[in-house]
């Protein structure tokens, strides 16, 4: 302790030669609180993409606009997840003459498709589809005794190519080849998204002008990156995708309906002389695409206000084509949101489209309308979720105001449990007409 040699007062906490507890602790307290400012300063200025280049406040930018995490969101995140696994999906389908009752298998080595058709003025029949990487297995139990084999990767012969031809059997083998895609050992999609990442980064995207646009009723100056250029390194990257899917080795899949597609785009790529976007920013949100392409203008205004909700424009020379909203009401509690995306496509002064999708989180409902020129639909049902399973109601469905008397339930479920087929076999490609019923 130590005495005030002025007022001779005792002070605390102090001991000769020691500083006193009070100013270290302080000193300690402050350097606490310097660090803690510091760091909310930091992830601030990351937020704000302050230390990021144009690239990457363009990505954030276009994230804190477009992205929104709903229960819908989510459903949709388990459906492709069970979707990108082993899973079980059951469908009842109910029309005025018809009952459909269907479960499709879906494993790594094998898929099969198991149910009954009931017409009312026919008998109910059974049957049972099995697919492995080369081979179709088919048993209707109610018709034949036999189980019917197609083995698509071999040539066919017999009455099968009479009553089909070349190009339609091509189709169908192709479209059963596209089922296991992963044993062609092609990662064309991973790869795809490798790709673009390093095409993004590698881009040069310039500083200009800022330019006023309006945001939820206010005028707002936004910063402006451009990308000169832009057809030239869009060309580029699709490039890079045909090689991709080129190289996938996979000419009988979706890759070669991709590679196609791809090749056709770039092509019309190329065809433009000269096209610059600009990337409009306000708020470290995307307001506005404004793309130029040899004298005409394409641009997408966006309005978000942070809170999920979005409203989009899309105009060429000025004309408005399409159109889409998102809204969100939230009720206050955990899960009462309630979405509605609107979207209106006008293709010319004649034909046009309109969508509406209402969704409730806490029940589950959904209701769907279609219209156009020519015709509207509504849907009606509910989308539910318990855990890593999914089940869509689909309860009425009218068209032009008429209900069509259909329903339909589907469950998606994690897992897959394969049904054992036995029974004499007999080859499609190779049967001639004579065996084509037996017993």
């Amino acid at each position: 302790m130590e005495f005030d040699v002025v007022t001779g007062e005792l002070k605390l906490g102090t001991e000769p030669g020691k500083p006193a507890r009070g100013k270290k602790t302080k000193r300690w307290a402050g350097l606490g609180i310097a660090a803690a400012v510091l760091a909310v300063a930091l992830f601030a200025a990351v937020k704000s993409g302050m230390f990021m280049g144009a690239g990457e406040r363009i990505l954030l930018a276009a994230a804190n606009t477009v992205g929104y995490e709903s229960p819908l969101t989510e459903d949709i995140r388990v459906l492709a997840k069970l979707f990108s696994g082993s899973y079980t999906a059951d469908m009842k389908l109910k029309t005025q003459g018809a009952a459909v009752t269907a479960q499709y298998r879906c494993g790594p080595s094998e898929k099969q498709l198991a149910g009954s058709v009931d017409f009312i003025f026919l008998p109910a029949v059974d049957f049972l589809v099995s697919v492995t990487p080369s081979l179709v297995r088919i048993q209707l139990p109610d018709l034949d005794g036999r189980i019917f084999t197609y083995h698509y990767l071999e040539e066919k012969s017999g009455y099968l190519t009479k009553i089909f031809r070349e190009e339609d059997l091509e189709k169908m083998d192709s479209a059963l080849r596209a089922l296991f895609p992963e044993n062609d050992g092609s990662k064309v999609w991973p790869e795809m998204g490798k790709a673009f990442t390093q095409w993004y980064f590698s881009l040069d995207f310039e500083r200009v002008g800022s330019r006023e646009f309006e945001v939820y009723g206010e005028r707002k100056k936004c910063a402006g990156y451009k990308l000169t250029g832009a057809n030239a390194h869009l060309s580029r990257l699709l490039e890079k995708w045909e090689d991709i899917s080129e190289e996938s080795g996979n000419e009988w899949t979706e890759y070669a309906e991709l590679g196609e597609t791809l090749w056709y785009l770039r092509s019309v790529t190329d065809n433009i002389r000269n096209m610059d976007v600009t990337f409009y920013l306000c708020k470290n949100r995307l307001v506005c695409i404004l793309a130029e392409a040899d004298g005409e203008e394409f641009q997408i205004l966006l309005e978000s206000d942070g809170k999920g909700n979005l409203e989009a424009e899309y105009t060429v020379n000025g004309e408005l084509l399409i159109q889409g909203s998102r809204e969100i009401g939230d009720a206050g509690g955990k899960n009462e949101y309630h979405i509605v995306y609107e979207y209106h496509i006008s293709y010319d002064n004649r034909n046009w489209v309109d969508m509406l999708l209402e969704y409730e989180a806490e029940s589950g409902a959904i209701d769907f309308l279609r219209e156009d020129n020519d015709s509207a639909w509504e849907l009606q049902g509910s989308l539910n979720r318990q855990g890593e399973s999914l089940a869509l109601h689909i309860d009425k469905v009218e068209r032009n105001g008429e209900d069509i008397n259909m329903s339909a339930v589907l469950t998606v479920e994690e897992g897959a449990s394969m049904e054992e087929m036995e029974g004499e076999e007999a080859d499609l490609g190779s049967l001639p007409q004579s065996q084509w019923c037996g017993s």
